[in-house]
């Protein structure tokens, strides 16, 4: 899990004195962070809490929430719906009868989970570290009321990779996240098998004891009572139940740790079930090189320590040869060290106060502070950073509303998420349509061309296309602004519902463009290069034409043209545009340095492009000017809807909103914002 109580202490037990992989390890600096349309502010009316890493809910009760401290101690706060919520002493581990409470390091009371019918039998669960004649063990223990009855008490080697998340699933049963004991590239050689103890896993157990559930293998941790009988049953659906074999080699049925949900996982730190879909997501602490979320499965093998991530992983006790039978199940996503050190998995976000993140999958990373959303498209999964908070520990939800809770052990704090406008740098030019004066600064001069409330949250322009037989446009005034050699672009793009891509790659659907001048040459009609920003059959397209003029022979070609066109164009790889969706577009252009000594340009323009934060055009290899045009500038910008015959199949609008020219990159806003 690799935390502790400050941020100055994170590497305890997972990198320090890790030995150097065989793999090149990338340099560990982090990747600048986007701008961010989100921010943590405290949730619970001010109220602290001493290392607090998990929020529980009791099951159907939205008046209270419980929060797990890692110090040892379960605090209750009712009066959510108050301005200063109550917070209450619910249990308190800090003293085990059999033993000391251990919260140091990645040791101490790590999760809580309320049984189904808690408001009748008051039942609860939890994971704890202890230690018991000085060896430290990990426990799970139930609570009827303040009584204690341990279920699983096992001896662990070392302190690190604890697990200790607990939730009951949509089936009733409980479930559980345990670590590969410790150390160091699964030093303790658990990992890749199911017939050890309890470790890199997730177990599901059966609390109720239910009829034609079976009883656990024999195991020294596990807690008997008079005649016994173990304290819960193993369901008898579960995937190694009867197991003869695992990885190729035959193992002793009587052996298995048959508890097992899934295997092969380092060290899960927070899992959750999203309710709609009863999906298990959980988050694996890697080791030298990924951070990784995986969609656990019955039976499923997620390969640590053969590999970490999608990676082979060569260090650990299995090497770099694994069984043949070894099919182990990619992460839904990864993300390298290079971006952070240790995540904390999360849930997904089905509260109403952010639309634009719903059914999105919300975790973060311990030591860099990255909250990331993640969502599922045509069974990819695109990741966005939305907010900074270092030291998230657990993420919860908010029994009201369903939004989500985020502990911070830091600062000893429950938050939750609110938008906040990203910080604008270098901004050359901006339009938002939303003042009375907006049809007024020359936008367009076509009765096609219209402001209208339509707009994200406020005024936009609205472009109807109604007669497929000609061509028809808009011609825009000139916007002007102080020169700059390199620019960024944004702004938000609506297609019409069943818009209908023509597949001709030839002519705009929608021409949204910056010109250059300089001192010679005034006008878009003579201006010396022209870059496009648009949509074309799904895909998002920029290119630069140069506008040649009889005095102009080199151009972006370096050709011999005395006048006419050239140009270039970048397409993204992916169909991007959904119809009926605002899409974020943001583009950068950097023109090239020219080697004047030698009358010719250098080959180091860039040219690239983003559609909802994602990058999806990159290219730092582009000439955007010739020895011709030393001076050239960026200074104006121009929107001007263009279709031709034959490019769209019937009647359809566009709109275009939130418009920004600057010297830095913009980035997306948020969905929503309370004021303009």
């Amino acid at each position: 899990m690799k935390r502790v109580a400050v941020l100055a202490f994170l590497f305890c037990g997972s990198l320090a004195n890790a030995q150097t992989p065989k793999v090149k390890k990338p340099v560990f600096v982090p990747e600048p962070l986007p701008p961010l349309a989100y921010a943590l502010e405290d949730a619970l009316g001010g109220l602290t809490f001493s290392m607090p890493v998990a929020v529980v809910n009791v099951p159907g009760d939205e008046s209270r929430v419980f929060v797990v401290e890692k110090t040892g101690r379960i605090q209750v706060t009712s009066g959510l719906d108050q301005t200063t919520p109550q917070k209450q002493l619910f249990a308190d581990l800090t003293q085990p009868s059999d033993g000391k409470l251990d919260d140091k390091g990645e040791c101490g009371l790590l999760g809580m989970a309320c049984h189904p019918d808690f408001a009748r039998n008051g039942r609860f669960f939890v994971c704890y570290s202890l230690r018991i004649d000085g060896q430290l063990h990990q426990r799970v223990s139930r609570f009827d009321g303040q009584k204690e009855q341990p279920l699983i008490t096992q001896c662990d080697p070392a302190s690190n990779h604890n697990g200790g998340d607990l939730h009951f699933g949509p089936d009733g049963y409980l479930y559980i996240s345990v670590g590969d004991g410790g150390g160091q590239m699964d030093a303790f050689n658990n990992a890749r098998f199911i017939n050890k103890d309890f470790q890199a896993a997730i177990l599901r157990l059966d609390v109720d004891k239910k009829s034609g559930s079976l009883p656990p293998n024999p195991h020294p941790a596990i807690a008997r009572d008079a005649n016994g009988e173990a304290f819960y049953a193993v369901p008898a659906d579960n995937p190694f139940v009867g197991a003869t074999l695992h990885h190729g080699e035959k193992i002793d049925p009587a052996t298995v740790r048959t508890e097992i949900w899934a295997t092969g996982l380092r060290n899960v730190w927070r899992f959750s079930f999203n309710p709609p879909t009863g999906r298990l997501f959980a988050g694996d602490v890697g080791q030298n090189l990924y951070e990784e979320v995986d969609l656990i499965i019955k039976g499923g093998d997620y390969g640590w320590s053969h590999r970490e991530g999608l990676h082979a992983f060569d260090l650990g006790p299995g090497k770099d040869t694994p069984p043949s039978d070894f099919h182990p199940i990619d992460p839904i996503f990864e993300y390298p060290h290079t971006t952070g050190l240790s995540i904390t998995g999360g849930r997904v976000c089905h509260g109403t106060k952010f639309p634009e993140l719903e059914d999105a999958y919300i975790c973060a990373d311990y030591a860099f502070g990255r909250v990331i959303a993640a969502r599922e498209k045509e069974g990819r999964w695109e990741t966005q950073i939305i907010a900074f908070e270092p030291a998230i520990t657990g993420i919860g939800v908010d029994p009201r509303d369903g939004e989500l809770l985020f502990c911070n052990m830091a600062k000893g704090r429950v938050m939750r998420l609110v938008k906040t406008e990203p910080k604008l740098e270098g901004v050359l030019f901006s339009e938002g349509f939303d003042d009375a004066q907006a049809d007024s600064r020359g936008w367009y001069d076509g009765k096609d061309v219209r402001i209208v409330p339509e707009g994200r949250h406020g005024n936009c322009i609205e472009y109807e296309w109604i007669d497929g037989s000609g061509v028809t446009g808009s011609s825009a005034k000139r916007h002007l602004f102080e020169p700059a050699d390199e620019i960024f672009i944004r702004y938000y793009l609506k297609l019409s519902k069943g818009w209908g891509w023509s597949g001709r790659s030839y002519h705009p659907h929608l021409t949204h463009f910056m010109t250059t001048e300089n001192t010679k040459w005034h006008g878009p009609a003579a201006s010396h290069l022209t870059l496009y920003i648009e949509p074309v059959n799904g895909k998002l397209r920029l290119a630069a034409q140069d506008i040649q003029n009889k005095d102009a022979p080199h151009g972006l070609t370096q050709g011999p043209l005395k006048g006419g066109y050239n140009g270039q164009m970048f397409d993204s790889a992916d169909e991007l545009f959904t119809d009926d969706a605002w899409h974020c577009i943001e583009a950068q252009f950097k023109l090239n340095t020219l080697d004047l000594a030698n009358d010719k340009p250098n080959a180091d323009g860039i040219v690239r492009g983003w559609v909802d934060g994602k990058l999806v055009i990159d290219h730092a290899n582009i000439i955007l000017r010739s020895t011709d045009f030393p001076n050239m500038k960026f200074n104006q910008f121009l929107m001007a809807p263009y279709f031709g015959p034959g490019l769209l199949p019937h009647a359809q609008k566009l709109w275009i909103d939130e418009m920004v020219v600057g010297t830095k990159r913009i980035g997306p806003l948020h969905a929503e914002r309370t004021s303009r």
